[in-house]
């Protein structure tokens, strides 16, 4: 038979040590996430933009040009294509 390990209680860990890590280590918490921030927002305003969007349109010339009237609003210009670049 195996016997259980036996833990002291000096093996535990307190809520006070634990908070007196963090508080230890609070500059590199706080100040570390803010440069890292500032880091990739300079990047991204560096990073060239490269995207790019094309749109083809095709009205349905049976519609009148000035049509307000319930029967006409219903019906909306065909969209035919609308290829998108994203890079």
């Amino acid at each position: 038979m195996t016997d259980a390990p036996h833990f002291s209680e000096d093996d535990e860990i307190s809520l006070l040590d634990l908070l007196q890590t963090i508080v230890d280590n609070l500059r590199l918490l706080v100040i570390g996430p803010i440069v890292a921030g500032l880091l990739a927002l300079a990047a991204a305003s560096f990073w060239p933009k490269t995207y790019e969007s094309t749109a083809i349109l095709k009205a349905d010339p049976s519609l009148p040009a000035s049509c307000s009237a319930p029967p006409c609003s219903t019906r909306l210009p065909t969209v035919w294509a609308i290829p998108l670049k994203y890079r």
